[in-house]
């Protein structure tokens, strides 16, 4: 479930957006997540399970990368995933920051 969760927050990207559109973005997430495994997924449940998959990869990765695991693709392919979204996530943030600050400069 956990691929599936990264693989679709890749696909619609919620934290590339506007504020006003995360909800609506995150709905769009949990509604697609819910008809792939038959089952009702709040929206909020899938942003912080989300969320905490990306905390814990922050926070275990290095240790992960000096130490080297082996792995099965699926956790290869939960790695990358996490990986990219961290990275996507860091790259809209640092966006909004440089557009925030150059609407203050005059």
């Amino acid at each position: 479930m956990d691929v599936a969760l990264l693989r679709e927050v890749v696909r619609v990207a919620p934290y590339d957006g506007e504020y006003v559109t995360l909800t609506i973005r995150w709905k769009s997430i949990a509604s697609k997540l819910s008809s792939y495994f038959e089952t009702d997924i709040p929206h909020r449940s899938a942003r912080d399970h989300y969320e905490t998959l990306l905390e814990s990869f922050k926070a275990t990765d290095k240790a992960q990368r000096l130490w080297g695991t082996e792995s099965n693709e699926e956790v290869a392919e939960l790695v990358d995933l996490l990986q990219d979204l961290a990275d996507r996530s860091e790259a809209a943030a640092e966006a909004k920051r440089v557009k925030k600050e150059k609407a203050k400069t005059p």
